[in-house]
């Protein structure tokens, strides 16, 4: 080749751009925050987590927890799939799942036939949802409800567990035992555990077949109607003492850890078959038969009147989805 042919071809290959630009990237993600800034930083024609050095990257292999699609390997969170990795319960839309709150009200109480949600805040205003359907034909009433973490509501029935439509009370069966005798008292505690009581037997519920199972056996007590679980760690039971319900209620606390149980103390009031918790004052609140409302000191059992009129309550719960609230 020419001399001179050679010099100008070399001179138009210096003149020409390689691969990657003096000083660029050596390959994509080699910085932080490159393999999620929208840039083909190594020019190499694929960005971000089309681009192969990416794929290994935390931005490509986890929920980013934003408004949009990732795109990535995780279970993702635009879709309805349960919650990915985070501790927001999974709202199952089409946005990120951390983009509402928790739905449901803070306390919710019931008749036999009714379920209301409940102001816990004075004059503590009683609103209807619905009347209860579908239960069992030989159901004597709903006599205990609870909400889970992710705010799905569950009732029993004497011999029956539901779960139940919070928006109306329409209920699906899941379990019916006549050897529960008498089932009266659901609660969930803070890590989604579903308990239930029967006469003096505490029973632990599977939240997805509904399938009893039992804890403890509380000898000397009965449940009268209910019990809330605490964030302090502690199960409060509302009891009958050496006899069953109706009765004078006294509170009985548990542990647990152990499952060792111990009396507070009387509440001073009868027939209190409804008891629930609403973190935002701290406040335990009672529901009696009479349609009473009270207020229940944790250290001593003792129960104060702040509303009277209301319905014949049968239960009421506490909504640990709304803890955070």
């Amino acid at each position: 080749m020419p001399a001179m042919r050679i010099l100008l071809l070399s001179l138009l290959l210096a003149a020409c751009p390689t691969n990657r630009p003096e000083g660029g990237d050596d390959y994509e993600g080699d910085e932080p925050g490159e393999c999620a800034d929208g840039a083909d930083n190594d020019q190499d024609g694929d960005y971000d987590c089309d681009d192969e050095d990416c794929a290994s990257a935390p931005d490509c292999t986890a929920d980013d927890d934003d408004v949009a699609d990732d795109d990535d390997t995780a279970p993702d969170d635009d879709d309805t799939t349960p919650d990915d990795d985070d501790t927001a319960p999974d709202d199952d839309d089409a946005a990120d799942d951390d983009d509402a709150s928790p739905v449901g009200a803070f306390i919710y109480a019931h008749t036999a036939t009714t379920l209301y949600e409940v102001d816990p805040e004075p004059p503590y205003t009683a609103t209807s949802l619905g009347n209860f359907s579908g239960q069992n034909i030989l159901s004597q009433g709903v006599t205990d409800i609870g909400v889970d973490l992710l705010g799905t509501m569950w009732g029993v029935g004497f011999f029956e567990i539901y779960e139940v439509n919070p928006n109306n009370g329409a209920l699906t069966e899941r379990q019916f035992d006549l050897s529960f005798g008498e089932m009266n008292a659901m609660t969930v505690l803070a890590d989604g555990s579903v308990l239930a009581g029967a006469q003096n037997r505490l029973y632990s519920v599977d939240a997805v077949t509904g399938q009893a199972t039992v804890l403890q056996t509380l000898t000397g007590y009965n449940f009268a109607g209910d019990m809330v679980g605490l964030p302090d760690g502690l199960l409060y039971m509302l009891m009958c003492v050496g006899t069953t319900p109706p009765c004078a209620t006294t509170v009985v606390a548990m542990d647990l850890d152990d499952l060792s149980f111990w009396e507070v103390g009387p509440t001073g009031h009868g027939d209190m078959y409804g008891v629930a918790y609403h973190n935002g004052n701290g406040l335990i609140y009672g529901f009696t038969g009479s349609g009473e409302l009270l207020l229940i000191d944790p250290a001593t059992g003792i129960g104060t009147s702040v509303s009277t009129g209301g319905p014949q309550w049968w239960g009421a719960t506490t909504n640990p989805a709304r803890w955070s609230g």
